[in-house]
């Protein structure tokens, strides 16, 4: 796949794309990144949301941004423009830029500013028919205290490991419980099942991202009259679930078919995950005619 990449003002192709060997980014995964959807060729979706977040996680990480969150929103509502896709993947990379290699955040930097783009296409369409196979990995969500789940960094490999242990074994993804065995989310997307009426998810005390999607799905869902329940969830809870579904911002709602093949899904998507999948689509065309 083809990207079309911005960094720190200027377009290249994949070939000539580079940052240097001394970026921080790179020698110890000192950055903050945002993953964002651009749908038919306009602005992205719940840009000021991600933003917020980014600023959180470059705050958690006393990382300065290189401009203002107004400035940055400008620069890739220009990207998106300039990329011209229908649909638009967008993934923003900003780190603390080249200096000595050692821990010290007080030596002096630029940031760098970069920007890939491509052409987004969604998951196969069998997917959201036929449901997804979780497995509940050996490898533990990253401790809140030791290195906080919510900031959205480039030290990416808790969630790498995961992944992998859960396709290596013929799963398409992992779910992580944390050090006290409560479930916390997937690899790439935040966790939902449904009991009865009541639509529930691990809370961010759990050790867990505060997904954009996440926070707009609980948000419809009150909008529906759906209770929600954000809380401590074992494994025993979700063997007696009704309904399972993992949401991300490129996912959106994606249903899940069985976990740990344990616990089998029979109508794939079941009738609140439609529901939601329904209303989301809505609210996103609601969200672009107001724009």
């Amino acid at each position: 796949m083809e990207y079309k990449i911005y960094i720190d003002g200027k377009w290249y192709n994949q070939e000539n794309a580079k940052i240097s060997v001394l970026d921080r980014g790179l020698i110890c995964g000192d950055s903050i990144y945002e993953v964002f959807r651009s749908y038919n060729g306009k602005r992205i979706f719940l840009l000021d949301e991600h933003i917020e977040r980014l600023k959180k996680s470059a705050d958690y990480l006393r990382l300065a941004l290189p401009c203002s969150c107004e400035e940055i929103k400008d620069t890739l509502d220009q990207c998106v423009s300039e990329a011209r896709f229908k649909q638009t993947y967008i993934r923003l990379i900003i780190t603390r830029g080249i200096a000595d290699i050692n821990l010290d955040f007080s030596q002096p930097t630029k940031p760098s500013f970069i920007v890939l783009l491509k052409e987004y296409f969604p998951s196969p369409k069998a997917q959201y028919s036929e449901g997804i196979d979780l497995k509940i990995v050996t490898i533990r969500r990253n401790p809140i205290d030791s290195f906080d789940p919510g900031a959205k960094s480039g030290n990416y490999l808790n969630s790498a490991l995961a992944f992998n242990e859960a396709r290596d074994t013929g799963f398409h993804d992992a779910l992580l419980l944390n050090h006290q065995n409560y479930c916390t989310e997937s690899s790439t997307s935040n966790f939902f099942f449904v009991k009865g009426n009541v639509l529930c998810t691990p809370s961010l005390e759990m050790g867990i991202l505060s997904g954009i999607t996440r926070n707009f799905i609980i948000k419809c869902a009150r909008e529906a009259k759906l209770v929600v329940n954000e809380g401590a969830f074992t494994k025993s809870d979700l063997w007696n679930a009704d309904e399972a579904f993992i949401s991300s911002t490129l996912k959106e709602i994606m249903p899940v078919k069985s976990i740990d093949h344990e616990k089998i899904f029979s109508e794939i998507p079941e009738k609140i995950t439609k529901k939601l999948q329904t209303l989301f689509a809505q609210k996103v065309h609601e969200y672009y005619e107001s724009k």
